[in-house]
């Protein structure tokens, strides 16, 4: 026998835009929260309709991704945020300067629709 115990935690979007220093929303503004995606008009449609996008595990469609956000001028207002909470944690941003990225399965990218949510964030402008 196994004596088995739930233990609450944060999940990953909360624990990221804390080690960002940000909210995750503000005001009225609306939150997806969507698992990998297999079709890119997947992340247009929500976008439509959010103001902040959360994409969970995002490294197989990372590159796909990172096309729309360029054309949809939105790399300066995403983040990559790669094994959040442990020791090797990584951030990647702005996401102009990653093009390519080798993520792992425990990779999350935040799109904010607004540029100046990021203000402040890491130094950037």
């Amino acid at each position: 026998e196994i004596e088995i115990e739930v233990v609450p935690g944060v999940c990953s979007p909360l624990a990221a835009v804390a080690l960002l220093g940000l909210p995750l929303t503000c005001q009225a503004e609306r939150l997806a929260i969507l698992p990998a995606l297999y079709h890119v008009r997947d992340l247009a449609q929500t976008l439509a309709w959010a103001e902040v996008v959360v994409l969970l595990k995002v490294s197989r469609v990372y590159s796909q991704v990172w096309t729309f956000l360029q054309q949809e001028q939105l790399l300066e207002s995403s983040v990559v945020v790669e094994w959040v909470g442990h020791p090797h944690q990584r951030i990647y941003a702005p996401l102009t300067l990653h093009p390519q990225l080798e993520l792992s399965y425990f990779s999350l990218l935040m799109i904010w629709k607004q540029p100046d949510r990021m203000t402040g964030i890491l130094g950037l402008a």
